[in-house]
């Protein structure tokens, strides 16, 4: 009954007593040795993820029994003025991620270091041959002491992993290999736009046409157009594709293009079909431009496209393209990210009663002190972007057509079939699975200190709530880094990742792992799948077995 009990690792909702001190070393000795022998006599996977990928739509979920605190502050957005908001902790986004095509390690690494104007660009061994690639784009920090790693907390990461599950049929010829080829492919050297490019990281860079120089030396293709910026002029962008997935640069637009229609501009407008609501900068691009440059004035000599102390570019927002802002999967996606998270969503490019021929834009965004910790200017949004005239797209050579909803569907295919694998036939106990796709992720963070209670309340609410609406979760916990709930976002390609800077959770809780389908580090330990190089015993990442979670 005991070990059936540490087997099950049922997530702890609010209203299960439990104890949030560090278990004693003998608790955790018996703890794995339990595990261990049940595991390697009955065969069983130690990972779970919550059941089902359909959800409420249209219901009233329950409400999740939090602290008065919490009730009468964070979870009551509408009890609290906005200047409250401003000056309180809060969610913000913090990470943004995608799925880099096997074999392709030194290519992504090489293109991050040189070309994104990240700082600290790194390979990281994540288990046998997967790899987080990735680098860091926030503002900086004159303080030189443990604040400067919240100053620092913008990441972008291509994740390579061939073992993970990816398919939504066994032996299909997509998984997330087959869609990155077809899109790469249906960009056709980023001659002509298509809805796919949609999905995208966006950057801010002091130097545009430095960029594309930069660019074009590398014989990168280049996509090159002009938005109107809000504070007057035009801004530009240059987009180039990375393995399947779109970077977009922006900044102020050159001196020939003041007038766009002058011989001497090389940068088009956005067109109505490519709907330019979508490509809207937001950001102060001035007040960015400053920090960038003071960052510049202070650079080594020879640190050459941000691969030195500073990083010279700034990560602004992602994108997502969606066959459709306003159904009902999108709208219970929208209300939980306002409720739970207090997100701010404005809608562009035309409202749903009104319509639009073109395009539809939901623009997320948060204004907290958390946001604040990067920069004062220094802002993150999410955009999801129907485009009403480029929902299909069509490969070379292949000929092979798919539109968004495809996308869509496929991932949710891989999600069920993956995610929904119970141990014990209890949702509570699906925690612990993995499939490739939740690897293309945009992270929400939870950050404070104190009171602890505050992040220990907002962890067991986004437990209630993806229990409550159905939503499956690969769940994974970083002794050093809190809870994080990978989500299978109903109709989006991208998941929502939730991370609270604690861990709650109870006997089992699982690290990544990418030697094994299920990348968890705890089911390679007792099935005994570690790196065979022995070089991964760290305790952030890789396949060491941790007894604590």
């Amino acid at each position: 009954q005991e070990v059936e009990t540490l087997l099950e690792a049922a997530p702890l909702t609010p209203g299960k007593s439990a104890s949030l001190r560090e278990p004693s070393s003998s608790t955790r000795k018996f703890a794995g040795m339990a595990i261990a022998a049940t595991a390697l006599i009955a065969g069983v996977a130690l990972i779970a993820g919550v059941a089902g990928v359909t959800h409420a739509t249209g219901k009233t979920a329950p409400a999740a029994a939090l602290s008065e605190e919490i009730k009468s502050d964070w979870m009551n957005p509408s009890g609290k003025s906005t200047t409250v908001h401003e000056a309180s902790a809060g969610w913000y986004f913090y990470k943004s991620a995608t799925i880099a095509r096997n074999g392709t390690v030194d290519i992504v690494t090489d293109f991050m270091s040189r070309h994104t104007g990240g700082k600290d660009c790194a390979a990281v061994n994540l288990g046998c041959d997967g790899y987080k690639i990735t680098c860091i784009y926030g503002a900086d920090s004159d303080v030189d002491d443990a604040v400067t790693a919240r100053l620092w907390d913008r990441q972008l990461h291509y994740v390579h992993a061939p073992k993970l599950h990816a398919s939504a049929v066994d032996g299909d010829d997509m998984g997330t290999d087959g869609w990155m080829d077809f899109m790469e492919e249906s960009y056709d050297g980023m001659s002509k736009f298509n809805g796919f490019m949609h999905n995208k990281f966006v950057m801010f860079t002091a130097d545009i046409e430095a960029k594309a120089i930069e660019l074009q030396k590398d014989n990168h293709h280049m996509m090159k157009r002009l938005s109107v910026y809000h504070e007057g002029g035009y801004s530009a962008s240059i987009t180039v594709s990375l393995e399947g997935y779109i970077w977009e640069f922006v900044g102020f637009a050159p001196e020939a293009c003041a007038n766009p229609e002058a011989a001497d501009c090389s940068y088009a407008l956005w067109s109505e079909d490519e709907c330019p609501a979508a490509h809207t900068v937001d950001v102060n691009m001035t007040a960015l431009n400053g920090m960038i440059l003071r960052e510049w004035g202070r650079k080594s000599a020879g640190d050459e496209f941000g691969t030195g102390y500073r990083n010279s570019s700034m990560w602004i927002s992602n994108s997502i393209a969606s066959s459709n802002i306003f159904s009902d999967e999108m709208r219970l996606n929208f209300d939980l990210l306002k409720n739970r998270t207090q997100a701010q969503i404005r809608y562009s490019g035309g409202t749903e009663s009104a319509g639009s021929s073109t395009c539809n834009v939901a623009t997320i965004a948060y204004s907290n002190l958390n946001e604040e910790y990067s920069g004062m200017d220094d802002h993150v949004t999410l955009k999801y972007v129907s485009n009403w005239k480029h929902q299909t797209a069509t490969g070379k050579p292949t000929g092979k057509t798919y539109n968004i909803s495809d996308y869509e569907n496929y991932i949710g295919r891989v999600h069920k079939k993956y995610l929904t694998r119970p141990h014990s036939g209890n949702p509570d106990d699906m925690w612990r699975n993995w499939d490739h796709f939740l690897d293309q992720h945009i992270g929400i963070k939870w950050y404070e200190d104190t009171p602890s209670d505050l992040c220990y309340n907002h962890n067991q609410d986004i437990t209630s709530m993806l229990k409550d609406y159905h939503i499956a979760c690969g769940k994974r916990a970083v002794s050093t880094d809190g809870d994080h709930f990978y989500t299978a976002t109903p109709a989006s390609t991208m998941s929502l990742e939730y991370n609270t800077e604690c861990n709650y959770g109870a006997m089992g809780e699982t690290n990544v792992c990418t030697c094994n389908a299920e990348n968890s580090n705890e089911l390679a330990f007792f099935k005994n799948e570690t790196d065979q190089h022995g070089s991964l015993d760290d305790d952030e990442y890789g396949c060491h077995h941790d007894d604590e979670y």
